[in-house]
């Protein structure tokens, strides 16, 4: 859908490339369900979720073809969900 004010959808890669384009250094922490705390930046973010992203692509995953999974607060599960 376009909206008045930009010319691109609202979806959540942009908001991820927006996080990298104005904040690629601010840090992202995490606590893992066994305790220890990880730290990753939006940049960092961006860059594995592209990874991920193209690997789909490479495999010839299409949109139908997902699975539903269910998010933690964990950041492992993170890349895959933009």
């Amino acid at each position: 859908m376009q909206g008045i004010m930009q010319d691109w959808p609202l979806t959540v890669d942009k908001i991820l490339e927006h996080a990298r384009l104005q904040n690629a250094d601010r840090e992202i922490i995490t606590r893992r369900v066994e305790g220890n705390i990880v730290r990753t930046t939006y940049g960092e973010l961006y860059d594995v979720s592209k990874q991920v992203s193209n690997a789909l692509k490479d495999a010839a995953m299409w949109r139908a073809e997902f699975q539903p999974s269910v998010a933690t607060r964990s950041p492992r599960p993170m890349p895959s969900s933009f």
